[in-house]
């Protein structure tokens, strides 16, 4: 009797320790009054060591309906002040081959406003990616991925 009760001691600390786990950060867009907030596909939570404490999940990108023409408010989490992030717009043109645009890095800042370019595409997906220097390379610490859909 007293195995049994270690043992379900033992099951209820290893399930309060997963459900402790540290939640994964937002990013959001905004347009005009509507906005999508979607959790990291990938997040490392020391971003400073890059290899330590990272995640991934299986999160679907989040959706928002823009008009041609309009700006999108990126914002990402206020941590990300100090690694660089950029935002890269990939569309698939009629021969179905991949386009992708790549915004400068930006550091020091939490929120970008871009305007997409949709040409002829009904969609675009737009990943946040966060990057850290590990020794002569960069990687990727953080990932946030959108569809945006032309209204």
């Amino acid at each position: 009797m007293r195995t049994f009760r270690v043992v379900a001691v033992l099951l209820v600390l290893a399930a309060g320790l997963s459900a402790c786990q540290k939640p994964l950060p937002y990013a959001r867009l905004v347009n005009g009054t509507a906005f999508a907030s979607v959790p990291a596909n990938a997040y490392c939570f020391d971003i400073q060591t890059t290899r330590t404490a990272c995640r991934t999940t299986d999160a679907l990108p989040g959706r928002l309906t823009v008009r041609a023409g309009t700006p999108v408010g990126i914002e990402v989490p206020a941590e990300l002040r100090n690694v660089p992030w950029v935002v890269r717009l990939v569309a698939t043109t009629a021969a179905g081959k991949t386009q992708a645009q790549t915004t400068p890095p930006q550091l020091g800042a939490s929120y970008l406003s871009l305007t997409p370019s949709f040409g002829d595409n009904r969609a675009l997906l737009l990943d946040v990616v966060a990057l850290s220097a590990a020794g002569t390379q960069t990687v990727v610490v953080g990932r946030w991925s959108f569809l945006l859909l032309r209204a």
